[in-house]
């Protein structure tokens, strides 16, 4: 979690050199929240969850690598069905958060696209 000022969310009107405004006491000019500003209203916490395990990047290559390919498929043929598991191929790594998440979903969108393409569509 970071926690980030609200007046730092507004652009600053003050130069590096000169003493920051009133509103901006507890924040340093090193940038780092001291004592017991963080605690005062006007903080938000910004919760991102960003993950860098190579292995999850690495493997959420492929299902974009593979949603690319179904799109330009699906536009060559005219098939709606492929451009839009395209879509959902190529955005889905974005929304799981795990490993295991990133494989279950990818299989089970890989075995919906093998019923549909058996199926005819």
């Amino acid at each position: 979690m970071v926690k980030v000022p609200v007046e730092l969310l507004a652009a600053r009107s003050y130069r590096a050199g000169d003493a920051p405004p009133a509103t901006l006491k507890g924040l340093h000019r090193d940038g780092k929240i001291r004592g017991d500003a963080a605690e005062r209203k006007g903080i938000i916490i910004v919760g991102v969850n960003l993950t860098f395990d190579p292995t999850w990047l690495f493997l959420s290559l492929i299902p974009g690598g593979l949603g690319f390919v179904l799109m330009v498929i699906g536009k060559k043929q005219g098939r709606w069905l492929l451009i839009l598991l395209g879509a959902v191929f190529t955005v889905y790594p974005y929304f799981t958060e795990t490993l295991t998440m990133l494989v279950v979903v990818g299989l089970s969108l890989s075995a919906g696209l093998w019923m549909a393409i058996r199926a005819g569509y």
